[in-house]
């Protein structure tokens, strides 16, 4: 293992430190890579994870939906398959301040949709049609631009 400065940011926007970096052989399907690793002092929900450099190195494409892997050696197309389907789920302890005092509770549960004007079929394409000749907004329609300034409505 050899030092590293890298400094690596969760989904929760924390930092966490690496205590260092690694490279392993790793069996990956019927193929071994040597992948580098960095090293961190946290309880993870995976033993290792497969990065990007890795992905990008064999031209893998992974799969979460799925739950495989895929890349080609020697033009062969290897498939990994994970063993079962993971489920991933840990309990966080999230630290919180209790208050004494009553506080209010806001949920919202539903959104509503006041007011939506629908534009016609047939005004949409007589915008269209006016927008490709050029008219501009704001100018007054005739063939002379004389006529009135604003859109008819339909």
């Amino acid at each position: 293992m050899y030092p590293s400065n890298m400094i690596v940011r969760a989904f929760d926007g924390s930092r966490k430190e690496v205590v260092g970096e690694i490279t392993l052989s790793i069996k990956i399907g019927p193929t071994i890579f040597n992948i580098e690793f960095q090293v961190m002092d946290i309880t993870p929900t995976y033993s290792c994870l497969l990065g990007k450099p890795w992905i990008h190195q064999v031209k893998a494409i992974p799969s979460t939906l799925h739950q495989k892997v895929k890349f080609v050696v020697d033009d062969r197309l290897i498939v990994v398959q994970a063993k079962e389907n993971m489920f991933i789920s840990k309990p966080l302890v999230i630290p919180y301040v209790d208050s004494m005092e009553e506080t209010l509770e806001v949920v919202f549960q539903a959104l509503e949709i006041d007011h939506v004007e629908k534009i016609s079929n047939n005004g949409s394409l007589v915008a269209q049609m006016l927008i490709k000749k050029g008219y501009q907004p704001g100018q007054e329609l005739g063939k002379n631009a004389q006529g009135v300034i604003e859109l008819l409505d339909f």
